[in-house]
């Protein structure tokens, strides 16, 4: 080989190598940074820990039904209280030690909201809070009571009415002919 076509080699072989290390430059390692692999949010209030926080709801101004689990790693019982803007609040006893699930479709007293002031698809400002690890505001994901979800829903017992009462607008219905009785007085 002459020395021309040796020396060009080489620049070649640079110069692709100075082109090929800009992709890094424009595409960092995404093992690098932290996210959370789950649909929910992360808590941390000193010994206790709350993972995968989200309201799951079927619409906006409805109940919504916390889920998630809190982690207590401290040595006494602690309890975890959650709050929303529009006064929304509950709470969970979490034993020292335990991890303690939310709700998870089988929970016969889930922790509830009575009101959901957002749209599922939306975030909802939550105040998550400990005596000891005082208090934290996150977004938490609003989500539809649909697949992984569609277990938790609110009890029937939480005062919530499937039917609603009858307004002053509304229609009663008239009995028909054939059941209709009729009375008469001499």
């Amino acid at each position: 080989m002459s020395r021309k076509v040796l020396l060009a080699s080489a620049g070649l072989v640079a110069a692709g190598a100075v082109a090929l290390s800009g992709c890094q430059t424009q595409s960092p390692i995404q093992t690098q940074f932290a996210y959370q692999p789950a649909d929910g949010v992360a808590v941390s209030l000193g010994t206790v820990q709350v993972r995968d926080l989200v309201v799951v709801s079927s619409a906006q101004d409805q109940p919504g039904v916390l889920s998630g689990v809190v982690v207590n790693k401290g040595g006494q019982p602690v309890r975890v209280s959650f709050a929303t803007a529009d006064g929304g609040q509950t709470s969970v006893d979490a034993a020292p030690g335990q991890i303690t699930r939310l709700e998870d479709g089988t929970t016969a007293d889930p922790a509830m909201l009575p009101k959901v002031a957002t749209a599922p698809g939306g975030l909802l400002q939550v105040e998550v809070s400990t005596p000891e690890g005082g208090a934290q505001n996150v977004k938490v994901p609003v989500l539809l009571p649909q697949g992984y979800y569609q277990t938790i829903t609110p009890p029937a017992t939480s005062g919530a009415t499937s039917t609603p009462a009858p307004s002053a607008t509304d229609t009663l219905p008239v009995p028909s002919p054939s059941t209709a009785t009729a009375t008469t007085t001499p």
